[in-house]
């Protein structure tokens, strides 16, 4: 029994992603639950894998604030590379998408919470470049951004990356020009989804798909497919308020900024989000 079994007891599952799988565990010497983050069992031989995992560690370490999930530390124990972190017990914003629909105040208490976190990143000299609802979980009433795995500081050769719906056109299509504001994207496309539950959010896409391009296959994609073809078209979901009448022109047309295609018409920065939310 190596050192870490001792001190990590109550080892229980809680997810696995594309690189670990977490579990929760009592830290028997400092007395709290953290999130133990194992290397899959499958990449374990793998060096680079093994690498780009230390190396998120490392990223996550760098960054300290109430809202960025906190590395406590890494353990090389049996081999197996393990990320000891904060445990957020309410679980990831991935819960209430598709779920039910959250109100623009909700909406935009979230979005001040995860410009808090990603601020703190940002001036740490990286860009998160995967902000989607799994990597923001909740605990003790705050939101947390997670999951550095594909953050970049500029230093590294452009990381390979699978797109997801919340991913900036950069991101696929430009990836040298990445920034700040490509991580702004993500959180404006999330929080229309959010507004507007996944269905309604999906069927705008896809229509708006459709009159961009007068037919076309995206009424027959499947989901995964017509999202991989969104992120490289021009096409915009329209106005919130359009869509859902409770929803504000001023809210509105906020998040339509955050989610604009070319990057030059989004926010900035995280600061001038923050200043817009609390206005």
């Amino acid at each position: 029994m190596d050192m870490s079994d001792e001190r990590y007891q109550s080892k229980t599952y809680i997810g696995a992603g594309g690189m670990a799988t977490v579990y929760r565990a009592w830290d028997s010497v400092v007395g709290r639950d953290v999130a133990l983050k194992e290397i899959a069992e499958e990449l374990r031989d793998d060096d680079e894998v093994r690498k780009m995992f230390i190396a998120e560690a490392r990223k996550m370490a760098q960054v300290r604030h109430r809202h960025v999930v906190q590395v406590y530390d890494v353990l090389l124990d049996n081999d197996v590379p393990t990320i000891v972190q904060e445990f957020m017990d309410g679980g990831s914003l991935a819960n209430r998408v598709g779920a039910s629909v959250m109100t623009p105040d909700e909406t935009l208490n979230m979005l001040q919470d995860v410009f808090h976190g990603l601020r703190a990143i940002h001036e740490a000299g990286l860009v998160h470049r995967d902000m989607k609802p799994d990597n923001i979980l909740a605990g003790n009433g705050d939101w947390k951004v997670a999951d550095f795995g594909v953050a970049m500081s500029g230093e590294e050769d452009v990381l390979p990356f699978i797109g997801s719906k919340y991913a900036a056109p950069e991101v696929l299509n430009a990836p040298d020009t990445i920034s700040a504001r490509s991580d702004i994207y993500s959180m404006g496309i999330l929080s229309m989804e959010l507004m507007l539950g996944s269905e309604q959010f999906e069927a705008a896409a896809r229509e708006a798909m459709l009159l961009k391009q007068g037919g076309g296959n995206s009424a027959r994609d499947s989901a995964a497919a017509f999202w991989q073809r969104w992120v490289s078209s021009d096409a915009e979901v329209p106005l919130l308020c359009d869509l859902n009448p409770v929803i504000s022109r001023e809210v509105s047309e906020f998040v339509a900024r955050l989610a604009a295609r070319d990057a030059s018409k989004r926010p900035a920065s995280c600061d001038e989000v923050i200043a817009e939310i609390d206005q």
